[in-house]
């Protein structure tokens, strides 16, 4: 009877201790007051705000957000609060279409299972994450209609570019390359005869090399003098295009490399060079005017910081 009395107190006990936690954390929801952090143009952006916006980074862009201080996340937040500002001006609205493309293309590859467990491990709901992407393609949206779209590069900027700086429109010799790699020299020396005999490099790469190109048919791709080991370069541009190497010995094994096709290093040509000159360009007047347009957004915001404390990092 005793040992009876004995469980039954341990059922109870943790019964209460369940239901103590239950009942505290549903009295922290539905009774804690979110903290103002701080006031964009008389709107409020509070800690869980904060909060959500870098479980949502967490999720999105993992890599980035380790680099990421709290504190970079609230100016960050300020800044998205005077440009969706600017997209209820401008009347922005972005299709429904464009989020559930984002949405779809981003899982896409992900295992089964993985999307709803990366969100529970960041505590966002289905809807929280519906409502971060719709929020940030408005604001890319945003910025492409009052900045990008204003930019323009014409051929005269492109060909002042080119010829004050010259020296970095030189190309140095390259060659178009592939490679098979395997561990012993005997698999080395069966695959060149089997490459003499007329069977496909790529089909032979594909089957038996162990490089990380394999499947792209050991393709190496263009490469320079200054892209691969001197052990590889030394080989590669004596080559005859089209005729594979005598197996040569590496710290990764024994390689057989072909080169389909060389090209000669010079100047590269002002045609040829414009398309790439025109996109840093753009790409250097949009960075620049997306900068002076936040922050003369931001000098005609008022701005208040209410809270800063525990915002660090």
């Amino acid at each position: 009877m005793k040992k009876t009395y004995i469980i039954l107190g341990a059922v109870v006990l943790g019964l209460g201790v369940f239901s103590l936690g239950f009942f505290s954390k549903y009295l922290t929801q539905k009774f804690y007051k979110p903290k103002t952090l701080v006031s964009v143009n008389g709107v409020g952006i509070l800690d869980v705000d904060l909060k959500r916006e870098m479980q949502f980074l967490k999720v999105s862009d993992n890599m980035a957000f380790s680099n990421i201080t709290r504190g970079d996340v609230l100016d960050r937040l300020i800044n998205d609060a005077l440009i969706l500002e600017e997209a209820k001006r401008l009347k922005v609205v972005v299709a429904e279409e464009k989020v559930a493309g984002f949405m779809n293309g981003f899982w896409n590859g992900s295992a089964e299972g993985d999307s709803e467990r990366m969100l529970k491990e960041q505590h966002l709901t289905p809807e929280d994450w519906r409502m971060l992407v719709t929020k940030r393609l408005t604001i890319e949206q945003t910025i492409n209609q009052a900045v990008e779209e204003r930019i323009h590069v014409g051929d005269d900027e492109v060909e002042e570019f080119y010829w004050t700086h010259l020296l970095q429109f030189y190309r140095q010799v390259r060659v178009h390359a592939r490679q098979i790699v395997v561990e012993t020299r005997e698999q080395a020396d069966t695959l060149r005869q089997k490459l003499e005999a007329g069977t496909p490099f790529q089909e032979l790469a594909a089957q038996y090399s162990r490089g990380p190109e394999k499947d792209q048919g050991g393709d190496l791709g263009w490469v320079g003098k200054e892209d691969l080991p001197q052990t590889f370069t030394k080989v590669l541009f004596q080559l005859k295009p089209g005729k594979p190497s005598d197996p040569v010995a590496t710290e990764y094994g024994y390689h057989i490399f072909l080169v389909e096709k060389r090209e000669r290093g010079g100047k590269i040509p002002l045609e040829e060079a414009k398309k790439m000159i025109a996109r840093d360009l753009r790409l250097a007047k949009t960075d620049k005017a997306f900068r002076v347009w936040l922050e003369d957004l931001r000098s005609q915001a008022e701005i208040s910081i209410h809270n800063r404390q525990g915002v660090g990092k």
